[in-house]
């Protein structure tokens, strides 16, 4: 798998897969039971193959060209569902497991909300200024791979990682 269509429809195909396994117990009437909930997808048995895929795209992200990175975004964000399958983006425990939440969050583009996504960033960088990570360094750097496009018109996540520098 050496060219990026072919990554990409590798990606396609397994978000596809994660999106319609995920669907029926994300849109299940909720009983109330959150655990029941978190039983059924750790059942779907699907989180070291979701935790690989997400793996797979942070690693390739920066090797994109500004194109390929937005079509990646798109996809992601088209079957998002696999969020709820991996807990990679929101570890932080070394630098570089902090690293992936940030060009994951770089990857989501703001996701379907910005205002949750200032709330993520602000959450990555508490974290990460407790750990004593080099916070600023971090976000410079994956501030160049994020996108200029204001989606919702509260900025870019370029304009959102910068103006926490």
């Amino acid at each position: 798998m050496d060219s990026f269509s072919e990554k990409y429809h590798h990606w396609q195909k397994e978000l596809q897969i994660f999106d319609s396994r995920v669907k029926p117990v994300i849109n299940a009437p909720y009983t109330g039971d959150s655990s029941s909930f978190y039983q059924e997808l750790h059942a779907l048995g699907l989180k070291s193959r979701a935790d690989a895929i997400v793996q797979q795209i942070v690693d390739e992200f920066p090797k994109l060209t500004a194109e390929n990175r937005r079509k990646v975004s798109e996809l992601v964000n088209r079957y998002s569902r696999i969020n709820w399958l991996t807990d990679l983006m929101r570890k932080v425990e070394s630098i570089e497991a902090f690293r992936l939440s940030l060009t994951w969050f770089v990857i989501m583009d703001q996701g379907k909300d910005t205002r949750d996504a200032i709330l993520e960033l602000e959450s990555y960088i508490s974290k990460g200024k407790t750990l004593g990570y080099p916070v600023k360094a971090l976000l410079q750097e994956i501030s160049r791979m994020a996108s200029e496009q204001d989606r919702y018109g509260w900025g870019s996540t370029r304009d959102l990682i910068l103006k926490r520098l």
